[in-house]
């Protein structure tokens, strides 16, 4: 297995520049804070993906390939902090920037019992409503709402005549 695979990014220059300035206040508020991992391709995606899966470990991720914000360079992780020592500094520099979602918050969808569970990931900031900005991630709302809106179109057609 590559490095490549098993070996995190940590480069700044990798995500988005809203995130690059974010980061950089993080670290003015939070010296110690290193970057852990910002934009991974989607082969460390799979890898981190099986983890507690197909390979033995702790399940780390929900996210398969190309449906987590590092895959598309819009989120990154942190590490050396003490967060809850840190969490008021953290969460008074969210109140500064609405735009970024903190881990710290997450909740998934519990697939034995179907029900909501915490999910905390403290280390992981992203961009709030990441899905938006990236192209065909949406494709499952967008058919059905072009299908909606033809047979719709084509429906009021029929009447008119």
């Amino acid at each position: 297995m590559s490095s490549e695979v098993t070996q995190a990014n940590n480069s700044i220059d990798l995500v988005t520049s809203r995130l690059q300035t974010f980061w950089k206040d993080l670290k003015k508020t939070i010296p110690e804070a290193e970057l852990f991992e910002t934009k991974r391709s989607n082969e460390r995606q799979t890898y981190l993906y099986s983890l507690g899966r197909t390979r033995s470990g702790e399940i780390v991720t929900y996210a398969t390939a190309g449906n987590s914000p590092h895959n598309h360079g819009l989120a990154f992780d942190i590490k050396n902090i003490n967060f809850s020592n840190r969490e008021k500094d953290i969460r008074d520099l969210l109140s500064k920037n609405s735009d970024i979602a903190w881990g710290m918050d997450f909740w998934r969808i519990d697939t034995k019992n179907k029900k909501k569970v915490k999910f905390p990931d403290p280390a992981h900031f992203q961009i709030k409503n990441w899905k938006s900005l990236v192209p065909g991630l949406n494709s499952k709302i967008v058919f059905p709402l072009v299908a909606i809106i033809g047979i719709s179109i084509y429906s009021l057609r029929g009447k008119r005549k």
